[in-house]
């Protein structure tokens, strides 16, 4: 188009001017004469010449470098930024500071435009070699493998650049996760109740686990459960205690297993492993003295798993009677 257009037409609406039009003016006639079948079409031919685009937060048509006129957005798209760990500068050395060995930062507004700081302050296009980059760097810097940018950022101002930092797992080696225990109790043997209890022989001699048994485990499943019924056990009320045999051909055992009676997570169970079954070592000693020989066995295990939590236990003589 020259500096002066006799005449354009848009869907039999005629232009005629001796003036200079400019592209907007043109954009403008023809969606003023556009009905609803062409928009969308108008649209694609619109960003094709790359008169307008959509913008990155609504999709609504914006012109190029304008804020949207639906939500405001700024004309570019939020940046994601990150700091190497190669390459502190004074923000990532302030943040090393703090313990925080990597940074990875994205604006509020969504995910962006893929740039990166060195420690000079210079940002670059965020290209897949950069990318590649920050995981070879990452890795080498004892970072984990897993190191995707979306998954592992945080939100910043884009304008202000204020970082709110994420420290990334140092190591292979660490944590993926940490159970904790609050307060718990040791489980014990209710002397009381265990009397009442082995004075009812008749309920819990045929639960005994024997050496010659085709499955002791199972068997000192079935004792404890039994015990527990008759508050033999004490413990901390807030968690199930769980015996499973676990026999072969070779040996006798089974797992402690313990749940939360409550709460969200009562499905998780925390177990120390699989535990060889033992037996005492005089076999001619009353039965009772098996029984709470057994018994005294899970707590200890079932205890050695509450202080493997890295917590501090009740005294025994705190227990609720």
């Amino acid at each position: 188009m020259g500096d002066t257009a006799y005449a354009a037409r848009a869907d039999g609406l005629a232009i005629a001017t001796s003036q200079a039009i400019s592209p907007d003016d043109v954009l403008g006639r023809l969606y003023a004469a556009a009905d609803d079948r062409h928009l969308s079409w108008l649209d694609d031919l619109t960003i094709a010449a790359r008169l307008r685009t959509r913008c990155w937060k609504c999709a609504a048509m914006v012109g190029i470098d304008e804020h949207c006129d639906q939500c405001g957005a700024a004309p570019k798209e939020p940046a994601v930024a990150a700091v190497l760990a190669s390459r502190p500068g004074p923000a990532a050395t302030s943040l090393a500071d703090q313990g925080y060995r990597h940074l990875i930062a994205r604006t509020a507004d969504g995910d962006g435009i893929y740039l990166i700081r060195d420690g000079s302050g210079e940002i670059a296009d965020f290209t897949e070699a950069v990318y590649e980059e920050c995981v070879q760097e990452g890795t080498a810097a004892g970072l984990n493998s897993v190191y995707h940018v979306h998954s592992c950022c945080n939100l910043v101002y884009a304008d202000g650049v204020h970082w709110n930092p994420v420290p990334l797992p140092p190591a292979r080696t660490s944590p993926a996760f940490v159970v904790a225990y609050d307060d718990p109790i040791p489980f014990a043997v209710d002397e009381a109740a265990f009397e009442l209890w082995i004075s009812r022989s008749d309920e819990w001699e045929g639960r005994l686990p024997d050496r010659a048994a085709e499955a002791p485990g199972h068997d000192l499943s079935d004792l404890l459960y039994d015990a527990l019924a008759r508050n033999v056990l004490t413990g901390d009320p807030r968690v199930e205690l769980q015996v499973i045999g676990d026999d072969d051909s070779d040996s006798a055992g089974y797992h402690v297993v313990l749940h939360n009676k409550h709460g969200d997570q009562r499905l998780v169970g925390i177990t120390s492993g699989w535990s060889e079954l033992d037996f005492p070592a005089d076999e001619n000693k009353p039965l009772s003295d098996a029984a709470r020989f057994h018994l005294d066995q899970v707590c200890t295990v079932a205890n050695f798993l509450l202080a493997a939590l890295g917590t501090s236990l009740a005294p025994a003589n705190s227990l609720p009677r």
